[in-house]
């Protein structure tokens, strides 16, 4: 999955869908369930599980995921076994979430936002934030940085520039200075 910092909702949704197949296994070409993926792995549950709830159908979510519905229902049929609980009450057209589900739906909704918030921060696409002190020779600073300098505002509205101009040598590391 190709992500682009378009909208950190775009980047969560994507960001959930790739954790939920991120363990699981492609299927071959030549099987009859091509380009489906079949899942198993404790660690993909409550993805799977925040999908099911979210489209309210199991066919629906694991089109979305792009698993095969059987082994949707059965990574849930899992998780409601180690927790001990039923977590979905399911018949033949709906599902409906147990007060239990729910409670488990809103704390996994809650983890897979940090965590994919966690990821975010530490994008590469994300802009550049944060405090940048440079130190540069007064020449330098007068004909080439000063005059940029608005230039790198707009572009970089999150970082805090504290810049130093001056010919003696100094020593970055006992300066705090980046470069």
């Amino acid at each position: 999955v190709s992500l682009h910092r378009a909208e950190p909702a775009t980047y969560r949704q994507h960001f959930v869908a790739e954790m939920a197949v991120g363990t699981c296994e492609e299927r071959e070409p030549h099987s009859r369930r091509s380009g489906q993926r079949r899942c198993g792995r404790r660690g993909s549950s409550p993805p799977l599980f925040v999908a099911v709830v979210e489209q309210r159908s199991y066919t629906r979510a694991a089109e979305a995921l792009q698993l095969h519905r059987p082994a949707l229902s059965k990574a849930i049929q899992n998780l409601e076994s180690e927790l001990n609980v039923q977590l979905l009450h399911r018949t033949t057209r709906r599902v409906n979430v147990t007060p239990e589900g729910e409670e488990f739906y809103n704390r996994c909704k809650q983890l897979l936002g940090d965590l994919a918030d966690t990821f975010d921060w530490f994008s590469p696409t994300r802009p550049p934030r944060g405090k940048l002190r440079v130190d540069v020779p007064v020449v330098l600073a007068k004909a080439i940085i000063i005059p940029a300098l608005p230039g790198f505002r707009d572009l970089y509205p999150q970082v805090e520039l504290t810049l130093g101009s001056t010919d003696h040598q100094i020593d970055l590391i006992a300066e705090g200075i980046d470069c």
